[in-house]
């Protein structure tokens, strides 16, 4: 059965209901139904739609992470390499005006940045941008956000402060619960302290915290691989704004400078960022293991979000019929997802004809409204089949209530998901002024052909309005444009020029507004609302209200407001050691190193005597390492590092080499140990003569 049989058996049952149906499960709808208040009332309060920040988190957010390299760099000029060095260099910053300012916007930004990522993230889940070729995108976000963040927790590490010690102590305690390389990179730690070369380790996490910043350029670039027309910048509005509010709440609520980190003391009360160290206080009251497993779990199970929310009916998918195609390249140009190629025609009867690429299609519908000669289709959806929808319910309507106007409203599956809600069990629900309306569902309204809108006015239709989303946020990225300016005259297909003063009447609303577009008993035609903006707008802008002051103050008065909340929420007072108790810390590069040569050349029946490396404390055993003679005399000994919580006051403190009979003891001493103290037994080696000792 060719294409057109297909349509005529099934898109009749599909016509009963009024047409497309959302492919948006209840959740994804819940999950909106409970975003649209808060966007409703940002609107209200701003006056124009095109600043309302969720509609253009993703632009935002690049726009601060833009910020976020310049800034970086600024600061990279004035910084130094080492652990005193590298926190000299941010105080003498902190003394100065510029750079003081300077840290703030690059702090600030960062903060913001993951912010409006994870906004950007919401709204996409919710609206369903990320089923079919748009898994590429969800997952490369995904791994975007979790770079950013692995970004944050380095640029707090550079500091080495208070903050950056107990950065350092939770990777370590990481380290040695899931790994064995923990003792080895505290020890360095320590060492390379020791011996004044702690530049090293501070350059090597300075290129980690660049790299981290290159790969979320990379996957950016995935991120829009597959995207018509990426916009990768907000408005310039948006930039200068942004840009004022960053600069003053940096300039008037400068960063904070901690204290020195300090080997020797347990970092007091600390003030952390949620948003990057939110895991700090979990860190120290939670075992690591579910504290990372949790944590990686949890952005396996985002990642996987495009397999995990499929809906049981397959996603329809675009098809093209050759023989119709004209080359025109309307189709090629409007899909947003670059699901449609143009290449050469071989039958030379046009010049080009039109490819699809099926797994790219996102069954937008956008291709239907662009061709007027009925090559493209979405599934069983065609031109043809929208206008034979729309004319039976137009007939319908006609015949059940005939003394009644009729007003066709067409709409998106946004709309159709929540302000068509309060429509259903009315099969034909009542408008103002005893006017009939009939709604038809598309996935998107830049599915529909101006010459659909004209034929049903000439079959009866006393009105037709097009009812979508807001500017910048439809589903489809583009289609709300496209139409706009189809029936602006502006873009081909256009609307017929005998039609301009025609009563089609466009309305770009929030999908909890839907009501207000259909109930009004009139809308201004399109003539009308395009009479109301100057010529000298550019395309498409006539959407939109002109902005004007009384718009910009709340919408950047409401950004600094979310700024300075984010500034003052990123410093939650922390006491990672609440009781303030005292630590041992025990610290063998060469746990073998005291025995010397006299058990090296001992008999072999001596050395294969297991021994035990015990300290005890006030005579109870708090640590003990075995130890088989393979490990105790390796070629090459690997460091033993660990500690030992202990209250703080006077202990007797003994460390031995117990074997089956005898015993060796290299520390014994009562010591008096401060709240916060921490203790380090050790011993130099040839190996680490700068190394720790007690």
């Amino acid at each position: 059965m060719d294409r057109r049989g297909v349509l005529e058996s099934t898109s009749l049952v599909e016509r009963r209901e009024g047409g497309w149906h959302t492919r948006r499960g209840p959740f994804l709808q819940v999950l909106e139904r409970l975003t649209l208040p808060v966007e409703r009332q940002i609107n209200r309060l701003v006056g124009a739609s095109q600043l309302n920040p969720f509609y253009y988190a993703g632009p935002i957010a690049v726009f601060l992470l833009v910020v976020v390299a310049v800034s970086g760099l600024y600061l990279t000029f004035f910084f130094d390499f080492g652990f005193a060095a590298s926190y000299q260099a941010v105080a003498r910053l902190e003394g100065q005006l510029i750079g003081r300012t300077m840290r703030g916007i690059h702090r600030y930004a960062s903060g913001a940045a993951v912010v409006a990522t994870l906004v950007h993230a919401y709204r996409l889940l919710f609206m369903g941008r990320f089923r079919g070729p748009r898994w590429l995108a969800w997952v490369s976000g995904v791994g975007m956000a979790f770079l950013l963040w692995l970004g944050g927790v380095t640029g707090y590490w550079l500091i080495w402060d208070q903050r950056a010690q107990l950065i350092t102590r939770s990777f370590a305690r990481l380290l040695h619960r899931f790994s064995p390389f923990g003792p080895s990179f505290t020890f360095t730690l320590i060492a390379t302290a020791a011996k004044g070369q702690s530049w090293a380790f501070m350059l090597v996490l300075f290129l980690v915290h660049l790299l981290l910043f290159l790969l979320v350029a990379l996957l950016f670039w995935l991120h829009i691989l597959r995207l018509h027309r990426p916009v990768f910048m907000p408005q310039l509005y948006w930039q200068l704004g942004i840009g004022v509010v960053l600069v003053l709440v940096a300039a008037l609520l400068p960063v904070e400078m901690l204290s020195h980190a300090d080997p020797t003391r347990l970092p007091g009360q600390v003030r952390v960022d949620p948003i990057f160290l939110f895991f700090l206080p979990i860190a120290y009251r939670s075992a690591p293991g579910w504290l990372w497993g949790g944590w990686i779990a949890a952005f396996l199970v985002v990642g996987a979000v495009p397999w995990l929310l499929l809906r049981n009916a397959p996603s329809p998918s675009i098809s093209i019929d050759q023989e119709r195609c004209i080359g025109c390249t309307l189709c090629a140009k409007d899909c947003p997802y670059k699901a449609i190629t143009m290449v050469p025609r071989p039958d030379k009867k046009h010049k080009l004809v039109a490819v699809e690429e099926p797994t790219r299609c996102v069954a937008c519908g956008i291709c239907l409204g662009s061709c007027d000669d009925g090559a493209t289709a979405v599934g069983v959806w065609d031109a043809e089949a929208i206008w034979h929808t729309a004319w039976e319910r137009l007939r319908r309507a006609k015949q059940e209530v005939p003394d009644r106007e009729v007003v066709l409203v067409f709409t998106c599956e946004r709309h159709t998901g929540q302000g068509v809600r309060r429509f259903r069990g009315e099969r034909i629900p009542a408008a103002a002024s005893g006017r009939q309306v009939e709604i038809i569902s598309l996935p998107c309204t830049g599915a529909v052909l101006p010459d659909t809108l004209t034929r049903l006015l000439d079959a009866g239709a006393a009105e037709v309005r097009v009812v979508g989303c807001p500017p910048d946020d439809c589903t489809y990225r583009e289609g709300n444009r496209w139409i706009a300016e189809r029936l602006a005259r502006r873009r081909r297909p256009r609307l017929k020029r005998a039609y301009a003063n025609a009563p089609i009447a466009t309305a770009w609303l929030p999908p909890d507004a839907f009501a207000e577009a259909v109930q009004a008993q009139r809308l201004p035609t399109i003539a009308a609302q395009n009479g109301q903006h100057p010529p000298a707008q550019r395309v498409g802008e006539s959407m939109t209200p002109v902005l004007r002051w009384r718009h910009f103050v709340p919408a950047f008065a409401l950004l600094a407001l979310g700024l300075v909340l984010q500034t003052r929420l990123t410093r939650l007072p922390m006491r990672a050691y609440p009781a303030r108790p005292a630590v041992v810390q025990i610290v063998l590069p060469d746990p073998a190193h005291p025995f010397g040569h006299w058990v090296r050349q001992t008999p072999a029946w001596l050395t294969r005597r297991p021994s035990r490396l015990v300290l005890r404390i006030d005579g109870e055993v708090r640590f003990e390492v075995p130890f088989t003679p393979d490990r105790l005399f390796a070629a090459r000994p690997s460091p033993l590092v660990d500690e030992v919580f202990v209250s703080p006051g006077e202990h007797r403190l003994r460390m031995s080499f117990d074997g089956r009979d005898t015993s060796l003891t290299f520390f014994q001493r009562t010591v008096r140990l401060e709240p916060g103290q921490v203790l380090r037994l050790g011993w130099k080696t040839e190996a680490h003569p700068g190394g720790p000792v007690e």
